[in-house]
């Protein structure tokens, strides 16, 4: 009888390699736009969390000094100041608009504009828009309790 021949299995085929590398082509180029979307996502929720902690240190400031406190906005400079402070950029995604929706009385420039915080904590009101990527998310401070808080639709 003749001895039976044994086949080893020490390594992979080409064949193997080369579909196992397709596989991760395909996966890494799926996951890269969508690594890049949610870097974008997460910048212009940052940009959110920042507008509505600088309207409530605003707010804060006016209550606890007795005496108005105003928050600045630029929007095309994407830049903020708060209560007479230094200017802060905002952190925001490329391609992102800024709308500010403020009372005609604290309207700075044609791009710049200003929500006041009255000592009682109350304010003039307005709304901070961020829009990207068709994504919209609101900052509202309501005018009679100067409440401030993010609404995303």
């Amino acid at each position: 009888m003749p001895p039976k021949l044994q086949r080893r299995n020490a390594g992979l085929t080409l064949i193997e390699v080369v579909v196992a590398v397709t596989i991760a082509a395909l996966v890494t180029a799926a996951a890269v736009p969508a690594v890049g979307s949610a870097l974008d996502r997460a910048r212009a929720n940052t940009g959110t969390r920042e507008l509505v902690v600088a309207l409530k240190t605003t707010r804060h400031e006016a209550r606890t000094s007795g005496a108005d406190a105003l928050f600045t906005l630029d929007i095309n400079a994407r830049v903020y100041r708060i209560a007479g402070g230094r200017d802060r950029a905002l952190g925001t995604p490329d391609g992102a608009t800024l709308t500010l929706l403020t009372a005609e009385s604290e309207r700075l420039t044609e791009t710049a504009g200003a929500i006041r915080f009255f000592a009682d904590g109350s304010s003039t009101g307005g709304t901070i828009v961020l829009t990207h990527r068709g994504r919209e998310q609101r900052v509202e401070v309501d005018w009679l309790t100067g409440h401030v808080r993010a609404v995303s639709p």
